[in-house]
């Protein structure tokens, strides 16, 4: 537990970091810089090595996840058009050197926000997230299947009639099922349950959990343990 080193990086304007991952010799940092997102790639001491700013010609971006494929990584966010008001998923695809490979959108005529995503054994992506572009008066879970391109094979949305549903993470399971972790709210400040829930290739949910009954819970990531179970993180609030 003891500090080996720290860095701190900073230019004129505010920034803030949202992710870090381990990257070809060296870690890429990812957040948020006035209006924009980057990426920075350093060694393994924490010296910066380049930094990239995403879709530096679209009037907003930021970035939500950060995933590794073979010769570079992916940047899976969100991008608002010049002229626009409203957020689109983006993934995008670049090498090791922060050059772009290629770049994808998806959205409809309202705010679509991804907040996790995972890579597939055939190399597709699977994108999870939020979505007002149905129409309905609560916003709805949408879920993304990208081949390896970023190109749409198939968009499924998930919603309920009293609650907002937000999907959070998603991890792909040895049944070759995907794992989502969903939030439901009433309002944008509390969060009145969190769900795991397990759906097949085509899309249809095959189980639903509810994750503790105690109290208010807000849900926050997943990872897979040693043994093939599924370990969520989160926040809960108890109630009496």
């Amino acid at each position: 537990g003891n500090l080996l080193w720290g860095r701190e990086y900073s230019e004129e304007g505010t920034s803030s970091g949202s992710s870090l991952m381990l990257a070809e010799e060296g870690f890429l940092l990812a957040g948020r810089k006035d209006r924009h997102g980057f990426v920075m790639k350093t060694d393994m001491q924490g010296e910066s090595e380049w930094i990239i700013t995403i879709a530096a010609e679209m009037q907003d971006s930021s970035v939500s996840q950060l995933l590794t494929v073979p010769d570079g990584f992916l940047v899976v966010g969100s991008v608002i058009d010049e002229g626009d008001s409203f957020w689109d998923m983006s993934v995008a695809r670049y090498n090791w050197q922060g050059e772009l490979i290629w770049q994808q959108q998806h959205g409809g005529d309202r705010d679509d926000m991804p907040y996790g995503a995972a890579m597939l054994e055939d190399g597709g992506i699977v994108v999870v997230g939020s979505t007002r572009s149905h129409g309905g008066m609560m916003r709805g879970m949408i879920v993304l299947q990208l081949d390896q391109e970023g190109n749409l094979l198939h968009e499924w949305l998930f919603e309920h009639p009293a609650y907002h549903v937000t999907g959070v993470d998603v991890l792909p399971t040895p049944s070759s099922e995907m794992a989502i972790l969903a939030n439901l709210h009433t309002d944008a400040t509390t969060h009145d349950m969190s769900l795991l829930l397990f759906a097949n290739s085509a899309g249809e949910l095959t189980q639903v959990s509810r994750i503790w009954l105690g109290g208010d819970v807000r849900g926050s990531g997943m990872a897979h343990t040693a043994g093939g179970e599924i370990l969520v993180t989160g926040m809960a609030s108890w109630q009496e």
